[in-house]
């Protein structure tokens, strides 16, 4: 998310929305703010720990579901992990 989607989620979680509607405006700000580009090696090292974070709290099974790639945690894997793999594919995950 970027730092402007940040300031809607305190107006996200007072407003009148169901659960499941809060959770769809949340995966559609992580989409649109996007994951920051990796720029910096402790950039990707952080990525790395809240992949890690992730994939410890779901399984296999779940990570694979549709309704958990949908989810706003899934939506942030997906995204780290295509960071991170842009990062490892210029080289850069070795060489800083």
């Amino acid at each position: 998310m970027t730092s402007d989607s940040r300031l809607v989620l305190p107006l996200i979680e007072s407003s009148d929305l169901s659960d499941e509607d809060r959770k769809l405006v949340k995966a559609i700000l992580w989409r649109d703010g996007a994951t920051p580009v990796i720029t910096t090696h402790e950039q990707y090292i952080r990525y790395r720990r809240i992949v890690a974070e992730l994939s410890r709290k779901y399984d296999a099974a779940a990570r694979n579901s549709l309704s958990f790639i949908r989810s706003p945690d899934g939506v942030l894997l997906t995204s780290l992990e295509a960071r991170m793999l842009a990062w490892e594919e210029e080289g850069q995950a070795n060489n800083s």
